[in-house]
């Protein structure tokens, strides 16, 4: 089958490079490159790079509301569009080209999870499982039939780095499977209950900084979801203490208000609202991350100290 294929990240590249393996690849579509370093040279998205390695046909527009790329797409007589984390919204004109469909794939079972943080909100939701849908792109975000769906366990000590790498093999299998049969996955694709959706937004530095208020078992699913970026973080005397990796434990301080520290050894405790958590992992404003024990043995302790 003749694909054309939308996507930027790493973790797109990876999918577009098995489809290729399975497929004919007649054009990519990424975003445009992107200033990075210290000098601010413009750098290729890994989709990019993999297009230009493999002698795709790429497109870096800067828009597609213009139309100006969608004939140069339909030139291509692509059968059908794949998308996966291209970041962005895909006009009716441009999808509406493909004559055998135009499909995303989406890293929750939906309708849970439509939006653009999938992995990291399931891990700030505390929830127990998650997965892929395979499904066809209509005008609505991430409401389209759904021609198949994969279900993925989430472990307690997984973050989002940890889950994205678990889930990529069955996202792969997954996209796989139905376009190779996806005349018949199309006749038996199931509509999404809208009623049931639920969302999730684009994650903020700002949405990352820790509520001590919060219940122990909410920050400490902020920390699993912000890793790796933008983290999890607060501050101590003034300065930012991103956190890295932490647990719920069973200790208390009495009386302890939330943010309020302490150490024992080589461990490294907070009260919150409800609960205490134990710092495992963290950096420090200007520092290079440490593991707690690492970081006590540099670590000035006063009482009363307290991360706000």
């Amino acid at each position: 089958m003749k694909i054309g294929y939308f996507g930027s990240p790493e973790i797109s590249a990876r999918l577009l490079s098995a489809i290729a393996e399975k497929h004919e690849i007649v054009f990519v579509v990424s975003n445009p490159d992107k200033p990075r370093g210290r000098e601010g040279t413009p750098q290729p998205t890994a989709v990019s790079e993999l297009a230009l390695s493999r002698g795709f046909s790429l497109y870096r527009p800067q828009t597609l509301k213009d139309g100006l790329t969608d004939a140069h797409l339909a030139s291509h007589n692509a059968d059908a569009f794949v998308i996966f984390a291209y970041g962005r919204l895909l006009p009716r004109a441009t999808f509406d080209i493909a004559p055998g469909g135009c499909f995303n794939l989406h890293a929750s079972l939906l309708p849970e999870l439509r939006g653009a943080s999938p992995i990291q909100s399931a891990l700030l939701l505390g929830k127990s499982k998650t997965g892929w849908t395979f499904q066809e792109i209509t005008e609505e975000l991430d409401a389209g039939d759904v021609l198949g769906q994969i279900v993925v366990p989430i472990d307690p000590a997984d973050r989002t780095s940890e889950l994205t790498e678990r889930l990529m093999p069955a996202g792969i299998s997954l996209t796989l499977e139905v376009l190779a049969d996806l005349k018949r996955c199309r006749e038996k694709a199931v509509k999404q209950e809208s009623s049931q959706a639920t969302f999730c937004s684009k994650i903020s530095k700002a949405a990352a900084r820790i509520s001590w208020d919060s219940p122990a078992e909410s920050i400490v699913n902020a920390v699993r979801g912000y890793f790796p970026s933008p983290v999890a973080w607060s501050t101590l005397d003034g300065k930012t203490l991103k956190i890295l990796r932490a647990n719920q434990v069973e200790m208390t301080l009495k009386n302890a208000a939330p943010g309020r520290i302490w150490t024992e050894k080589d461990r490294f405790f907070v009260s919150t609202g409800r609960g205490t958590i134990e710092i495992l992992e963290l950096q420090m404003e200007g520092k290079k991350a440490l593991t707690t024990s690492e970081f006590l043995r540099g670590f000035r302790f006063r009482e009363g100290m307290a991360l706000v």
